[in-house]
């Protein structure tokens, strides 16, 4: 019997034959390879002649499976809610990375060469801080899938060029990559992060030193495999296996590793492991983990395969920047947001009308509703937020030209936006992108002309 359950085990026998009265109980048990198992007795308590309890009829069933099925739910909602957390940093994160990064590349295009270098570091400060938030929205599930494929082997072989920066030299690493691996449907960024969480972990577990081995395959989960992974979808995946030979997981801390902030380091946040198990789900994936103490961990990490070809990858040309006489109206309740946006519209000959919330902005749309070519507008405000400001301003005029941004991803910006029939801008974002999507919204959506005319 598992320690934690002894106490509660030994409460159920005493109550049941004080009583004669027995209830159903789930309990955890440690076979001899160290793997926990979850039992669910059932029964009923047979009396004597005497009327007090002489006998016990039941027996126990094997109820691991079901009990993985829970935890895994449970686990999911501990990420969610931590997931809403992350998307509200990020979206106040990116809000002021917006101001940053158009005022930096405002002031490359200034004559002063000497500024240059010391722009580029910044600029590079901020594209990465920008990947932090993305990898922030990752972790709460928050982003919608990339339309890419991506070939894990040469996402290995980049990601193991920089694990070997940071995994001392008396640690030995192998790579034994499996041979015509077929395309995942996957966010490579993410993907990265998986092994580098994973392989950071095992350099942990060997201080000392030690072996760490990358596999490749492809693997089909079938029927048999799913009677002990039930949740597991049938089909094609490429198994990702990450083996080290580390000191090991103890038994009774293993069931609880994917938890957010759960660790077993001394120094350590307890999310990367947690980190994994919320970009392998949100991809349709699953992890699977075994360990054995003073011997090693194995990770296995399955990812469905995509039926798209490379073939039918494109790389998409990116339009040029061109600005124009058009009029646009801006609504962003951040002032250092609005005031960057501002410059970089007008420095490229728009007119510009901007209005601090939802409601200005509906509001100032009315007033000026045959002169407005297009609105822009940040999708989280106050008074009024840029779903319901959009439903407003198409009451008014049904072919309004619209652009929502938000530091959120689409599928979160704010109730409904999918559905609204506008375009999306994620913050944050560069001039150029900003120009581009103003312009090819513009030209694609009828023209330049107002929504409302004589």
């Amino acid at each position: 019997v598992h320690p934690d359950d002894r106490e509660s085990l030994r409460n159920h026998t005493e109550r049941t034959t004080a009583t004669g009265r027995f209830a159903d109980l789930d309990f955890r048990i440690v076979r001899k390879d160290g793997r926990t198992r979850w039992l669910l007795s059932k029964g009923k308590v047979l009396l004597g002649p005497d009327g007090q309890p002489s006998e016990w009829l039941g027996g126990l069933l094997d109820v691991s499976a079901s009990k993985e099925i829970e935890t895994n739910q449970s686990r999911m909602q501990k990420l969610e809610a931590i997931g809403q957390l992350a998307g509200g940093v990020a979206h106040d994160f990116n809000n002021l990375l917006v101001a940053i990064m158009g005022n930096v590349e405002m002031a490359k295009r200034a004559p002063d060469d000497k500024r240059t270098p010391l722009l580029d570091h910044a600029m590079e400060a901020c594209v990465r801080a920008a990947d932090l938030t993305r990898q922030l929205l990752a972790f709460g599930r928050r982003e919608a899938l990339p339309d890419a494929v991506v070939d894990v082997n040469d996402v290995l072989t980049d990601t193991l060029r920089m694990l070997r920066r940071l995994i001392p030299e008396n640690i030995e690493i192998d790579f034994l990559h499996g041979h015509r691996l077929p395309l995942v449907l996957a966010d490579r960024a993410q993907i990265e992060q998986v092994i580098m969480n994973l392989c950071v972990n095992s350099r942990d577990a060997m201080m000392a030193g030690g072996k760490l081995l990358l596999e490749t395959e492809t693997v089909v989960i079938n029927g048999r495999f799913r009677e002990s992974h039930p949740w597991a979808r049938p089909g094609r995946y490429v198994l990702v296996t990450v083996t080290d030979t580390g000191s090991g997981i103890p038994p009774e801390k293993i069931d609880r590793i994917f938890d957010p902030f759960f660790t077993t380091k001394e120094q350590g946040n307890g999310l990367g492991l947690a980190t994994v198990y919320g970009i392998v789900k949100r991809h349709g994936g699953l992890v699977h983990v075994y360990s054995e103490l003073n011997k090693g961990t194995t990770f296995k990490v399955y990812l469905p395969v995509s039926e798209r070809q490379a073939s039918q990858v494109g790389n998409k040309i990116e339009e040029p920047v061109r600005g124009g006489r058009e009029t646009i109206l801006v609504a962003e309740d951040e002032e250092p947001v609005r005031a960057v946006v501002l410059r970089i519209l007008s420095g490229a000959g728009y007119r510009v009308l901007e209005a601090r919330d939802g409601m200005e902005a509906v509001a100032l749309f009315k007033q000026h509703a045959k002169e407005v070519n297009l609105v822009l507008m940040d999708a989280v405000m106050p008074r009024l937020g840029g779903a319901e400001a959009v439903s407003e301003i198409r009451a008014v005029a049904p072919g309004a030209k619209i652009v929502i941004s938000s530091g959120y991803t689409e599928s979160m910006g704010g109730g409904g936006l999918p559905a609204l029939d506008v375009e999306f801008l994620a913050k944050p974002y560069e001039p150029d992108s900003l120009l581009r999507i103003v312009r090819r919204t513009l030209d694609e959506r009828g023209g330049g002309q107002p929504a409302v005319t004589d």
